[in-house]
């Protein structure tokens, strides 16, 4: 009896393959996006290759960067009707792709503090402090349900930092404790200055 193979020749079941298989790999590069950036925060590119803020010097020019990933399959695994390869090229891709995505966003992030000079410069035996400075320099944001949303922290390891605050004086948690107020309160009145221009349109 000849043996049955599970990958049709057909050109239209290989382009199924190649749009699952797609489909299943950006579902997975979604999923990790929402771990740096909320999905809100995200913008594509429908068209072109760049996006500009001419009204913003200090901006990003928004240019595209060209990622690459690469899985090789073994010919005796196709043959052998081992489907399991197909899942295994999956996480491979994502875990590259990721990993070069990782790098990219962290590395715009850096150089977009340094052009600005929104940086924290210290010693690093005294995180907290560090902390301190650059919670003052952040703006805290207002969600669309209107509750002021707290800045999100992306390091390596956080238990030092942690380790830090918790250690801190309680002097030092009295001002952070009023810093944050005060930035929320910062927050919430930009949020009404900026609705405010929208009632003023319409009147």
């Amino acid at each position: 009896m000849p043996r049955s193979y599970p990958f049709h020749p057909s050109v239209i079941a290989s382009n199924e393959v190649q749009a699952s298989f797609a489909s299943k790999l950006q579902a997975l590069q979604d999923a990790a996006h929402s771990e740096m950036l909320a999905p809100r925060n995200r913008l594509h590119l429908t068209h072109g290759l760049r996006w500009t803020q001419p009204a913003n010097e200090a901006g990003s020019d928004g240019n595209l960067k060209q990622m690459s990933a690469e899985v090789a399959i073994p010919f005796a695994r196709i043959v052998n009707g081992d489907l399991s390869l197909v899942e295994e090229s999956v996480h491979s891709m994502f875990a590259q792709m990721h990993d070069e995505q990782q790098r990219a966003f962290y590395q715009l992030i850096g150089n977009t503090c340094d052009r600005t000079g929104n940086v924290v410069k210290g010693e690093p035996v005294n995180l907290a402090e560090m902390f301190y400075e650059m919670i003052s320099k952040i703006e805290f944001s207002v969600s669309e349900t209107g509750e002021v949303e707290l800045p999100q922290i992306h390091t390596a390891d956080a238990a030092p930092l942690i380790a830090a605050i918790e250690s801190a004086s309680p002097e030092f948690k009295k001002r952070m404790d009023e810093l944050i107020e005060r930035k929320k309160e910062k927050a919430n009145q930009a949020e009404v200055d900026r609705r405010s221009k929208f009632r003023e349109e319409r009147e």
